[in-house]
This record gives structure tokens, sequence and C-alpha cells, in this order.
């Protein structure tokens, strides 16, 4: 049975909610499908977060691998109060697993999963780079140059191909990009990502990543919320607030 091999990227300030984040996963992971947690790790993780962050994970007999960035690979990337270093951490993936796995589901930390990430997981994207979920930002969309016809997606749930990331030298043209074009950038590795993958990427259920402040206006079934923006449930009262709280209940924090 094949393993799913999940990976995010935080700091102490968003260990918590990286926490919220794999108990809403494994809570609503009913599959068989052995699963492996991957958690990068640029420096800004302490002890303490790293200790809270396995505890929060026992009781679904998951121990999570923290794995080490040089995140000096990022140095010459946009960096502000708003675009953290490990944003951009989800470029490595490909050279950060061991060799032989060969599809990786890289996730945000400021979500809440509803659904059976299995479901996800089995898309077949062996013909693309990524599956992504599309994001009606057609004002991104025409700024950066992109046909019509491949839109434009949010990268906060990326399905990963790990060979055809690496074939296409993914990391190298977007960070090439980040650097050549930092004026025309709003949301620097999506952005990037979106040019360089235009012609790419598999576009996913929009189930599997709805912004929160979209809940009350579709009528889509949820399977992933995503809290995007500067409103968080943990400074803010958006739409979905709730089901983050629950699944905080269930972390060490």
């Amino acid at each position: 049975m094949e393993t799913i091999h999940v990976v995010a990227a935080t700091n102490d300030d968003y260990a918590l909610h990286l926490a919220v984040m794999l108990n809403s996963l494994l809570e609503n992971k009913f599959s068989e499908n052995p699963i492996q947690i991957y958690i990068l790790d640029g420096g800004n993780l302490s002890v303490d977060s790293k200790a809270k962050l396995e505890k929060s994970l026992q009781r679904f007999d998951v121990k999570p691998q923290f794995i080490l960035v040089d995140a000096s690979l990022y140095s010459g990337c946009l960096i502000n109060r708003y675009y953290s270093m490990e944003m951009y951490f989800r470029l490595s993936i490909p050279d950060l697993l061991d060799h032989g796995i060969q599809k990786a589901l890289y996730l945000d930390c400021d979500l809440i999963i509803e659904e059976d990430i299995t479901i996800l997981w089995n898309n077949n994207i062996d013909d693309y780079v990524v599956g992504a979920v599309f994001d009606p930002n057609e004002l991104r969309r025409e700024q950066l140059s992109i046909p019509k016809e491949y839109g434009y997606f949010n990268s906060g749930v990326l399905l990963i191909n790990i060979n055809k990331w690496t074939e296409n030298d993914i990391l190298e043209k977007v960070k090439q990009f980040i650097s050549d074009h930092p004026s025309a950038l709003k949301y620097p590795d999506q952005d990037a990502l979106n040019v360089i993958l235009h012609d790419k990427w598999l576009r996913l259920e929009d189930k599997w990543n709805v912004r929160a402040n979209r809940l009350n206006k579709t009528d889509i079934i949820l399977a992933i919320i995503h809290f995007t923006g500067k409103t968080k449930p943990w400074n803010g009262k958006p739409p979905g607030k709730s089901a983050y709280l629950k699944y905080l209940d269930n972390t060490q924090w």
C-alpha cells in the first residue's frame, strides 16, 4: 500500500498552527495507507516546539521527521513580516526527501483538512509537475502575462511530482525568476511558480483549497479550508474559525 508523504514548513511562530493542521489531517484520514510527515525547519524551530509537535501527533501513532533546511539558499528572496523564509522551503522538497519517493503533498500551516487526504493523494499527476487548485485571481494572471487558458493557482496545497520537478529544474528557475523580477511579484513564490509551471500543472477539485473568506459565498463541499490573508483564526474571527478551535483542543498548546 502506497505511503502518503506530507510536507510542511514552520518556525516557532507557526508551530502551533501546524499542529492544528496536522491534527485535522490525521483526524479525518480513514484509509489504511501509511503516512509519513516531514517538517522543514530552517533553524527557527525550538526543541520545545518540536517536542510539542511530536506529542500533538502521538495519539495517531505518527512521528514526524524534522528536516533541517539550509536557509542561505533563499537569502536573495523577499522576506518580510508577511513572507517568512519558511515559505520558500517548499521549493526544495524534491531535494530533501529520500531518493525513491516519487510524489509529495505540500501543505501550508494555515489550513484545516476536513476530508480524507488519501483522496487528494490519489490524483494522477504522472504527466504534470504539480497538482494545485485554481485561484480566480485574473488580475495576477494578467499582470504575470500568463495565457488565460492556463489560469492561476494557489500554492498552499501542492501535489508534487518529484521526478518532473527535478527534471525541469524548478527550484533554480523559480529562484531566478524571483531574483530577476522582484518588483513584479505580489506573492513571491506563488507568482513565480505560476509563471514557471503555467502549462505544467493539473487542476485539482476546488474543494481541496477553499479560502476561508469564501466559505459563506460557495456551495462547494469543503475538503480543505485555507485561512489566506491577514485575518487568521488566532488573531480574528474569519469564517471557519470554529473548525480551527475544534482541532486546537487536541494539541499540546
